[in-house]
């Protein structure tokens, strides 16, 4: 008797295994959880804390998807009736500093089995187009076709928060090896000394003489290092690094100055 085995596989291909399916919660979600857990019910205790955090009653099926999330990304372990806190999860509570909150926040993201595989894959390249990266889930880690678009803009979203991501332009992303925070934003009072130098006609410490408002706010600090080059396409790269810098400034410093020369190498353009 011949089994048509075409059938069967076609109707493999549909099915989710345990495990594949997208987290309940974002990432971003399942760290603020944790902190939240830690505050009303403490480093271990009764699944009832978690039940009043995600809103679900804990025979829920939604309670059991949520639950299983923060499992995967290695923050707590359960038993039928309590919760405990892993070391991971314990920094990310209890920090000794924001760099130390960021690498646990990285070492969380890359518990999760299939975002680190991803991730290691395009370290320090340029991350495809999301149905590129779509169709890479599916290739290469057996994801369905169904969700293949869902774990793609997961991962961003993730490796986004994670620090892992470094927007060139819309929709196009270079992929640190190493989490980088980089402020988005001059603080609101160095911002005020800026304008006020400006507008006075003062010229701070290290000042560079241009209307470029990037220039102006880089010339209102003081500076250790403060270095520019010029590069292709009449544009400049400037490398500007305060003085005064604690052992933690440093470190981070140097965290984030590893990422950046990960990168380099995603950034270069083909020439003929």
């Amino acid at each position: 008797m011949k089994i048509n085995t075409n059938s069967r596989t076609e109707r493999s291909k549909g099915r989710v295994g345990y495990g594949v399916k997208v987290p309940e919660l974002s990432f971003q979600e399942i760290i603020r959880i944790v902190k939240e857990v830690a505050t009303k019910g403490g480093l271990n205790g009764s699944l009832d804390v978690l039940s009043r955090v995600f809103s679900n009653s804990r025979s829920s099926s939604v309670f059991t998807k949520k639950l299983s999330a923060m499992k995967n990304f290695g923050l707590l372990t359960s038993d039928p009736d309590e919760y405990e806190l892993q070391d991971i999860a314990r920094l990310l509570v209890q920090p000794d500093s924001p760099e130390q909150e960021t690498m646990a926040i990285y070492q969380a993201f890359t518990n999760h089995d299939l975002l680190n595989r991803v991730l290691n894959n395009y370290k320090g390249k340029l991350l495809p187009q999301r149905e590129y990266l779509a169709n890479h889930f599916e290739k290469a880690l057996g994801i369905p076709s169904s969700l293949k678009e869902k774990w793609a803009d997961y991962f961003i979203e993730a490796a986004k928060y994670a620090g892992l991501l470094h927007e060139r332009e819309a929709g196009s992303y270079q992929v640190f090896s190493q989490p980088v925070r980089i402020k988005e934003k001059i603080p609101e009072e160095q911002e005020t000394s800026t304008k006020d130098l400006v507008g006075s006609g003062q010229q701070p410490q290290h000042a560079m003489e241009t209307t470029d408002p990037i220039a102006q706010t880089i010339s209102s600090v003081q500076w250790g290092i403060l270095n520019q080059r010029r590069v292709s396409g009449n544009r400049r790269a400037i490398i500007a690094i305060p003085d005064d810098l604690t052992e933690t400034d440093i470190e981070t410093i140097k965290v984030i100055l590893k990422g950046v020369e990960a990168g380099l190498e995603g950034l270069k353009k083909h020439e003929e």
